[in-house]
């Protein structure tokens, strides 16, 4: 059986993700991961598992060749993340080694600055 080929991200993220824009940024990934149907790598619910069941006692494990596509794939991914984040961002990143947990990272991150930022809006608005 031939494996499923591996999608290259040649469609570079012009606008790199700063801490004022990541709405902006998110809509350009999630176009790009839509278009490739490859927003599975981001939710982290869909990893097959690295090794085959042994067939005997004796019997080493095989690993899944369906887990090393999928792990080249979310490398490919996690590269091009990388590459559309400011330097500011990137920090945030370190040690993370799949694009799901950046995703987490940044989700997070981002969700609380969206609710401060709503807090104040709403406080402005309010004030005469």
């Amino acid at each position: 059986m031939a494996s499923p080929s591996l999608h290259h991200f040649s469609t570079p993220i012009t606008l790199k993700l700063t801490d004022e824009n990541f709405l902006i940024w998110k809509q350009q990934i999630f176009a790009t991961l839509h278009g490739l149907d490859l927003m599975h790598l981001l939710d982290g619910t869909h990893v097959p598992s690295e090794f085959l069941p042994s067939k005997g006692q004796d019997q080493k494990p095989t690993i899944n060749t369906i887990f090393l596509h999928y792990h080249k794939q979310d490398q490919l991914l996690i590269a091009w993340l990388i590459n559309s984040m400011s330097s500011s961002i990137l920090t945030k990143m370190v040690n993370l080694e799949s694009s799901a947990a950046i995703w987490t990272r940044l989700s997070t991150s981002y969700a609380s600055h969206t609710r401060a930022t709503i807090k104040k809006l709403r406080l402005l608005l309010r004030t005469p």
